[in-house]
């Protein structure tokens, strides 16, 4: 019996200590580690490369593998720089930048508005007084004797329009009777500077520029021929005769009568009188870049006041 009872304890000793061999062997079996920590390949214990990071160890089949890990862990780690900006508030350097960001596209903004405006700027110009005096525009009015009987009164009337953008000078008409049969023989003439408004009594002596009131007026002379036959000369002069505005002529034949019989008037010719440059009214305010300007303003003074309270 002792024997047997022998035999069954040295039976149940072996029993547990081959249970506990058979428990250490599959622990240290399943504390190792025979895959890449990162792209899970199967490799031998130990692997290629080992590494510590973060105080933890670590092990790679390749040297991709583990420059990749290192990458991917440190990028996990590290705050991304808006989360940083939301906690800490801009940096000195980035409040600088911003303002100096703000600075360069308020200039850019007034430099473009400036070429802009120079290039859609029309080119400068020169307006001028211009007289007309059309063929329909000059009238031989009826003829009477005059107290001698040898001479006819023959009224002239003429009818001026500004065709030009500037009001013109002091207008001085001239209206000269030559003889035919001999040339530059003056019999009769006058003179006038004044002028009656189409829509007006009182006379005046400059032409307003073409579409205001005063810019058609009237003038009017008498001629004192004999009979015979005449060519009637018309000039007009601006500012005491230092522009020929307008020059033309008539034939009228004045008969036995006492009565003048007059051709149609002939314009000669024609120029340009006082001239001035054309100034277009500049705008005080800025334009399109004033609400631009007005908002990068506050926007500095936004910064500013929150450094302030910062500091």
């Amino acid at each position: 019996m002792m024997q047997g009872g022998r035999c069954l304890g040295m039976a149940g000793s072996n029993s547990s200590l081959k249970k506990k061999v058979v428990d250490d062997l599959k622990a240290a079996a399943g504390s190792v580690d025979i895959t890449c920590d990162r792209c899970g390949k199967l490799m031998k214990p130990g692997g290629a490369i080992q590494k510590k990071v973060g105080g933890e160890e670590f092990q790679f089949c390749s040297v991709s593998c583990a420059a990749n890990f290192n990458a991917k862990i440190r990028k996990s780690e590290e705050t991304p720089a808006w989360k940083r900006y939301a906690e800490e508030g801009p940096s000195d350097k980035s409040r600088f930048m911003v303002l100096v960001f703000v600075v360069v596209i308020v200039a850019i903004i007034i430099l473009a508005g400036y070429l802009l405006s120079v290039a859609l700027r029309p080119a400068p110009r020169t307006i001028y007084s211009e007289l007309s005096v059309g063929t329909d525009n000059v009238d031989i009015l009826q003829s009477t004797p005059s107290g001698d009987n040898k001479t006819a009164i023959v009224p002239v009337r003429m009818e001026i329009t500004n065709i030009g953008e500037l009001e013109s000078g002091v207008i001085s008409v001239y209206c000269g009777a030559y003889n035919l049969t001999q040339a530059n023989q003056l019999v009769s003439e006058f003179n006038t500077s004044a002028l009656t408004p189409l829509n007006g009594s009182a006379t005046i002596n400059k032409i307003q520029p073409k579409g205001k009131s005063g810019s058609i007026v009237t003038a009017q002379g008498n001629l004192n021929l004999p009979p015979g036959n005449y060519s009637v000369k018309l000039k007009i002069y601006e500012d005491y005769g230092k522009r020929t505005m307008v020059y033309g002529s008539v034939i009228i034949r004045v008969d036995k009568s006492m009565t003048a019989v007059p051709q149609p008037y002939v314009p000669e010719g024609s120029g340009r009188g006082r001239s001035a440059a054309d100034v277009a009214p500049g705008a005080f305010v800025p334009g399109f870049e004033a609400p631009v300007l007005l908002a990068a303003a506050g926007l500095v003074l936004l910064l500013l006041r929150r450094d302030r309270k910062q500091a």
